[in-house]
């Protein structure tokens, strides 16, 4: 007579992975305020603690220049700029840089009567830059032009504009996100024949201070073809948002919602609709304060944690990346030797991705770690993906947790977690 081993069989006992509401402090995305400063006036640091915001992890700094319009940036004024960026890193905010000559709407009047200076600036404060460039996010702009807007100014012409773009980019290093004010921008400055290039340097980018504001974002969309005004030129509402789709798989977009026209035509839903088709990752929390009052009186009527909830805090949550746990699991016939196949599934419920180089870890309460070939940047919004790793076959408590590379600063999933961030996946345990 012969004897048969019996084979193991083992399961995970999974842990709760309830999708939760609550806000996530979470880097590279979400609301921000504005703080304004002007160059040739100390700004008073040790009070400015006071006015940020938890749990924003944003904050825009714009740093006017108006009173060196004529003349180079003294030392005063770099050092301040490198003070202000000091500060907010400290704080762990990742910042949205704004630097222009004009914060009053008048553009012409306050910007330089010659490129040359505005260049010379460029190249002066590029290097205050560079020391910063691991908490600066996002630069906004060329300085010029009402507010930075690089609309309402002297210096639109496609040559100055393609000067500034190639000094400001070679002055900060060419890796730091830039944004442009309009996909038309953009255009200008990346031929079509680069398109392939942005997975390799997608680094241009779009922010939109217009959104929903017309039907064109006030200008930042035209009303004819492609086909009619060719690559550079401004295209009609449905090819520039299908544009900005594109892009938004590889860049960050964000800017300022507004009130618009008939605002209340578009309800919260519509408007939650056409974020998450522009793959909007940022938006300003106080303008334009209309549309963003309207949406904390509009009810939540989606399906799940959200239903019931305000508009607002719906937006909020959505903006950027929002990763959720949906399963984790055994597939059978998985058993390796002395290791088993671990799977998870991830959802990615965001507007928009995460763009920076992120780091997925499985711990176990054994002291074991393992690093899954895995990067949240691959998971795009709409998205779910399946995760495999192999782990010992023994009795243990795994736990799922995820940092952004360059800070190691926490990426917070939208379900319960244990502390400093862990997520218990399951027990491993042989039935």
């Amino acid at each position: 007579m012969r004897f048969f081993k019996k084979k193991e069989k083992w399961r995970i006992e999974k842990g709760s992975y309830e999708e939760t509401a609550r806000e996530l402090s979470n880097p590279a995305r979400g609301w921000y305020q504005i703080y304004s400063f002007r160059a040739d006036k100390d700004p008073d640091i040790e009070n400015l603690v006071w006015s940020l915001r938890e749990p924003e992890t944003l904050a825009l700094l714009f740093f006017d220049i108006g009173a060196y319009r004529e003349k180079p940036l003294d030392a005063g004024a770099l050092q301040q700029l490198q003070s202000l960026l000091a500060f907010f890193g400290e704080h762990h905010r990742d910042i949205i840089l704004r630097i222009a000559y004009d914060h009053e709407g008048k553009g012409m009047e306050h910007e330089p009567s010659r490129l040359a200076m505005v260049v010379r600036h460029m190249e002066q404060l590029g290097p205050v830059v560079m020391k910063y460039q691991n908490c600066i996010y996002i630069l906004q702009g060329l300085f010029i032009g009402s507010w930075g807007e690089m609309h309402s100014s002297k210096f639109t012409g496609e040559v100055s504009l393609k000067k500034l773009y190639d000094t400001w980019s070679k002055a900060t290093g060419n890796h730091l996100y830039l944004a442009v004010r309009t996909p038309g921008l953009y255009r200008k400055f990346r031929q079509q024949c680069e398109l392939s290039e942005l997975e390799r340097k997608p680094y241009l980018t779009v922010f939109d201070d217009g959104i929903l504001g017309s039907e064109t974002h006030l200008g930042s969309f035209g009303m004819e073809s492609k086909r009619t005004t060719g690559w550079s030129g401004i295209w009609n509402p449905e090819e520039e948002m299908e544009f900005l789709r594109m892009l938004g798989r590889r860049c960050p977009i964000g800017g300022e919602v507004l009130w618009g026209a008939g605002g209340t035509d578009h309800d919260f839903a519509e408007c939650s609709g056409h974020l998450a088709e522009m793959k909007v990752s940022y938006l300003n929390c106080i303008h334009d304060s209309r549309r963003l009052e309207y949406w904390k009186t509009e009810e939540c009527m989606e399906k799940g944690v959200f239903f019931g909830r305000t508009g607002y805090d719906y937006v909020g949550a959505h903006l950027g990346y929002r990763f959720c746990i949906r399963d984790c699991y055994l597939p059978k016939g998985n058993l390796c030797g002395e290791t088993v196949e671990l799977h998870i599934q991830i959802e990615n419920t965001g507007y928009a991705n995460f763009y920076q180089e992120s780091e997925i870890r499985l711990e176990s309460e054994s002291g074991i770690r393992i690093v899954p070939d895995t990067d949240l940047r691959d998971i795009e919004s709409g998205t779910v993906r399946d995760i495999g790793c192999q782990i010992p076959l023994k009795q243990d408590v795994w736990y799922l947790t995820a940092e952004r590379k360059t800070d190691h600063r926490k990426i917070h999933f939208a379900c319960e977690e244990e502390e400093q961030g862990k997520i218990k996946l399951g027990t491993l345990i042989q039935s």
